[in-house]
Formats: C-alpha cells, sequence, structure tokens
C-alpha cells in the first residue's frame, strides 16, 4: 500500500497543512481513484450493485386531462437499475493535505444508468399493467479518500465522504399498451417524473457509497 501512495507521501511531505497538493500531482491522484473505482466495478455484481433491485415506488397524484383534475395511482414493483458499475472519473482528481492525511477529491458520475419497473396504473375505476422504462442521466458523485500517512510501514485509506453534487434528469415512459389513452399516461408520467429521480437518487448514493468502502477494504 504504501508504495502504491508514495507519491502522495511526497507530495504531502512538499505541501503545508490545509493546502491543496500541487496541480504536477494529479496523474498520482487520478491514479488512486481509478484503482478505487476499478474495485467497485469488479465487485460490484457481487454485492448487488448491478443489476441494482430498486424499492417499490407507490404514489397517487393528479393529472389534468381533458380540463379536469383527475386522481390516478401507480404501484411500480420489482424495479430493477443497470449501470450502476459503469461509475468513472470525471475530470482529475485534486488533493489536500491536513496534517498527516491527504484528502484526495473526485467528480464520479456513470456512462448508462438505466431502469425499469413491473407497473400498474390505475383511475377512473380502470387499471391498466405494464412497464415503466427510462435512464437517468448526468447523475453526478463527489467522492473524498482520506489516505492517513501518519504509519510508518503502510498508508491507511478510506472513504471520507460520497455525496450527490448534480442529481441529473431522469426519463419515465409507462408502457401500458393501451394507446387511446396515451395522452392520459403522458400526464400521469410528467406527475411522476420528480417522484422517480428523487426515490431512486436516494436509494443510489448509499449503495454505492457501500461498494467503495467495500472496494477500499480490498486493495492490497
Amino acid at each position: 500500500m504504501l508504495f502504491r501512495v508514495l507519491p502522495l507521501v511526497c507530495a504531502a511531505v512538499a505541501a503545508v497543512s490545509g493546502a491543496a497538493v500541487d496541480p504536477r500531482w494529479s496523474t498520482s491522484y487520478n491514479d488512486q481513484v481509478d484503482a478505487v473505482l476499478n474495485r467497485v466495478k469488479l465487485y460490484g455484481p457481487q454485492m448487488g450493485l448491478d443489476p441494482m433491485p430498486l424499492p417499490d415506488i407507490n404514489r397517487t397524484v393528479s393529472v389534468d386531462f381533458l380540463f379536469e383534475k383527475l386522481s390516478a395511482g401507480a404501484t411500480n414493483t420489482q424495479g430493477v437499475l443497470q449501470g450502476g458499475t459503469t461509475l468513472r472519473r470525471t475530470g482529475n482528481a485534486t488533493a489536500r493535505v491536513e496534517g498527516s492525511a491527504v484528502y484526495v477529491q473526485a467528480d464520479v458520475d456513470f456512462v448508462n444508468l438505466d431502469y425499469v419497473y413491473t407497473s400498474r396504473v390505475e383511475f377512473l375505476g380502470l387499471s391498466t399493467s405494464g412497464q415503466v422504462t427510462g435512464s437517468i442521466n448526468d447523475l453526478v458523485l463527489n467522492m473524498t479518500l482520506k489516505v492517513d500517512l501518519s504509519g510508518s510501514t503502510h498508508a491507511e485509506e478510506e472513504l471520507s465522504d460520497l455525496t450527490v453534487k448534480n442529481t441529473g434528469g431522469l426519463t419515465v415512459h409507462f408502457d401500458n399498451g393501451m394507446t387511446l389513452l396515451d395522452e392520459l399516461i403522458d400526464a400521469i408520467s410528467d406527475e411522476f417524473t420528480e417522484i422517480f429521480k428523487n426515490n431512486i437518487v436516494s436509494y443510489v448514493q448509499p449503495e454505492i457509497k457501500k461498494a467503495v468502502e467495500y472496494a477500499i477494504k480490498k486493495i492490497d
């Protein structure tokens, strides 16, 4: 471990505590982040990260249809997210020194995140079943790794923080097979866009965090 973070040791020696480390060391910071992300990709599937089961999303909403307010309910179950292991670093990582530790920070996004739910929609005493499909675009997480250099023989690495920097956008498509009600289904989709976005993103972030923590433990 110490050999792998040796450039960080050198950078820490040359820096003043609390200051940013010289950007010329950015390649080493990038390597540090990429090593963690590669481990997440390796162990992600066995941790349920890809595919990732999603929580049920059941809501009743009011939609405007034919100049009237209608109440529509949707039961969305058996959700699955694909692409949880397609995470990647965006831009160069940066670092700062605090005491005997180096904090390496980088933004992380995903090549693709696609989800599918089994859905049942009810309105006006009628019901229809089908699927809800969609994608999450431009979801960005900010990851901070802490490398403790106080040990004489090895460096301790841990995840300091992982937060959502940008929630991005999300698409929702209800495939119900009832073409005569397309306009109503579109109205329901619009109402559910923010609901799906908030629920899925808030669920994905801690799952990714657990995977990163596990990946760090697996790095020799």
